[in-house]
């Protein structure tokens, strides 16, 4: 059983995966929806994973290729969810090969987004995260602001005074200083900014982990986010 839980390929004496959840195509299930942001470390082939309701997998991924962030969208029915990733190596995403890490989003139609799950990848052979996918329909929406933390919630009417904000903080947007480092695997060991600028031609792909942008916000152009 714990092979077929942490396979990527799962073998054919493997019980079959739950049939995916139906939908109501008469309108009766709100639908929201929810987008994926993850980092994969360097071995993303020993990665799967898989959202479930009501006992049944309804999306799932295996057989990845790529390395660094990727992003997924798909629509969950509002109420109770669960986001199960699996590492056949038994080792997550972070941090013996990468600084790998995931983050789940519910997205509404106002371009607000509520974050529901986060991971910094330490995890072994299997991580669960149980969240509530929120009913962000048109006329479900408080309006009396009392709603989950929004990573994107500016006030249109302020434009102005938004955009000076976003100038300053362009402005104050440095890379850390030599003395903070990032784990990049066994072989390099520990590097810092200074470092990732001398080899950026061959390592500008590390910006893609979150661990080296949140350290690195300038020269990986994310300065946006950090």
């Amino acid at each position: 059983q714990e092979i077929c839980n942490l396979s990527s390929e799962r073998p054919e004496y493997c019980p079959e995966l739950p049939e995916m959840a139906p939908v109501d195509n008469n309108g009766n299930a709100t639908m929201t929806a929810i987008r994926l942001d993850i980092i994969y470390d360097l071995y993303p082939s020993e990665i799967s994973w898989y959202f479930e309701q009501d006992d049944a997998v309804v999306y799932q991924i295996s057989g990845i290729e790529d390395i660094g962030k990727r992003q997924y969208n798909i629509n969950l029915r509002s109420g109770p969810a669960k986001f199960v990733i699996l590492d056949s190596g038994g080792d997550g995403i972070c941090c013996d090969y990468g600084s790998g890490g995931f983050r789940i989003y519910a997205e509404g139609n106002d371009g607000n987004e509520f974050e529901l799950a986060v991971s910094d990848g330490m995890y072994e052979s299997n991580q669960t995260k149980q969240f509530t996918v929120p009913n962000l329909s048109s006329d479900s929406i408080d309006n009396n602001n009392n709603n989950p933390s929004q990573s994107n919630g500016n006030n249109n009417n302020d434009n102005n005074n938004n955009d000076n904000n976003d100038n300053d903080d362009n402005l104050s947007c440095e890379d850390a200083s030599t003395d903070v480092t990032f784990y990049i695997d066994k072989i390099a060991g520990d590097k810092n900014c200074e470092w990732l600028d001398e080899n950026f031609v061959r390592y500008q792909f590390l910006c893609q982990f979150l661990d080296v942008a949140s350290k690195c916000p300038k020269m990986c152009d994310a300065c946006d986010y950090f």
